[in-house]
């Protein structure tokens, strides 16, 4: 990328064409072009009209996939001599590499190629530590500014049929969460074993890295549309844990996804004690911004419980305790949910069976402290 001082208008593409300009000046402006037609609208929240968007802060649609964490903070410090830094270098910086069907273009774009990386040789490196270190030097400000999550992360390239999509997550750890690959990979094995529907995921051989394959993109390969319910409620990120269980179960009625694979996903992270399924670990899926939508795979589920993180990400009856089987139960019946106790049974089967099936590993890793949460925690819950 070519830098050129503060970047104050951006051009916003879909697969389908050129949506309209995002400008940046006392306020953010939208502006759909005069020909935008609906299969270029951004988001399910914002219809097309003549008139332009204006806010304050940056639009939900356009603030989902900006980098939090460890990647925030890596961009900054690599480019706070050379650029001044905000929200429309954010942007300008994900290109076409963000999550969803959204990208950005901008005088100092920069569209080139990545060279591709074997998923083979991230999954048997000798040294996963350094393996990282060289994948963030090398992908990070080219692929990463759009997507968000403060774990350590990298976008890598990999080949798909003919293409060259940037389609696999790489999540590292640090010593304040020991253990953290190996307690997603177990918690996505739960949601895997219980029947959920969850992305392409792999651990490392010395169990360092977190893999994980995207899925905003269709089984052709082309972009979906992807929005997350930060994004549905209007609610700007840094907001993310303001809503109820309930009300993201009443979100799903009205988008008119599975109801019950969003109770699922609630309770597979309730019994797990997932305190971060907040708003935006949800998603709706889409080829089509008018619909018919589906839920996304479940994803970005860790026991945090086991770090000391006592409460739920977002509140349930009324509270941000882990509530009971009781209440958990009424709560499904209220929604219309489908044999909610079978739910809640199939999910404490697949923790018994992922913990049994992986005890020996977790024994040899020091991390018997996530199962041995993890069955606390679902003992109160269930």
């Amino acid at each position: 990328m070519k830098f050129e001082g503060r970047i104050k208008e951006l051009k916003v593409q879909t697969p389908e064409g050129t949506a309209g300009h995002l400008y940046k000046n006392s306020n953010f402006t939208f502006n759909y072009l005069p020909e935008a037609a609906t299969a270029t609208q951004v988001s399910v929240t914002m219809d097309i009209r003549k008139e332009s968007y204006t806010r304050g802060a940056l639009f939900p649609i356009f603030e989902m996939n900006m980098p939090e964490g460890y990647v925030r903070h890596y961009i900054i410090e690599r480019l706070r001599k050379v650029v001044p830094i905000d929200d429309m270098l954010f942007l300008a910086l994900s290109g076409n590499n963000g999550i969803g069907r959204i990208s950005y273009e901008s005088k100092q774009s920069d569209s080139g190629p990545n060279a591709s990386v074997d998923l083979n040789s991230i999954l048997h490196s000798e040294n996963s530590g350094e393996l990282f270190t060289h994948l963030v030097d090398k992908y990070l400000l080219k692929t990463t500014a759009g997507v968000s999550g403060v774990q350590p992360k990298v976008v890598v390239p990999e080949e798909r049929g003919t293409l060259t999509l940037p389609s696999l997550i790489v999540k590292s750890g640090n010593t304040e969460y020991p253990n953290i690959a190996v307690n997603e990979f177990l918690c996505m094995s739960i949601a895997k074993t219980a029947g959920l529907r969850t992305p392409d995921f792999w651990i490392t051989d010395d169990h360092q890295l977190f893999v994980m394959r995207r899925f905003d993109f269709s089984d052709t390969h082309s972009r979906l549309g992807m929005e997350d319910f930060s994004v549905l409620t209007g609610k700007s990120g840094d907001r993310k844990y303001e809503a109820r269980y309930e009300s993201l179960l009443r979100a799903a009625i009205l988008y008119e996804v599975d109801v019950n694979e969003m109770y699922t996903q609630i309770i597979l992270s309730l019994v797990v004690g997932n305190g971060n399924a907040h708003l935006k670990n949800f998603a709706i899926l889409y080829d089509d911004v008018t619909g018919p939508y589906e839920l996304s795979p479940i994803y970005d589920v860790v026991c945090t419980k086991a770090y000391g993180d006592e409460t739920t990400a977002l509140s349930i009856n009324e509270s941000r305790n882990y509530p009971n089987k009781k209440y958990l139960l009424k709560l499904g019946k209220d929604m219309g949910v489908q044999n909610p106790g079978e739910i809640v049974e199939r999910i404490v089967e697949a923790v018994h069976e992922v913990c049994r099936e992986q005890a020996a590993r977790l024994s040899e890793l020091n991390a018997i402290f996530i199962p041995e949460t993890i069955f606390e925690n679902m003992k109160n819950v269930t």
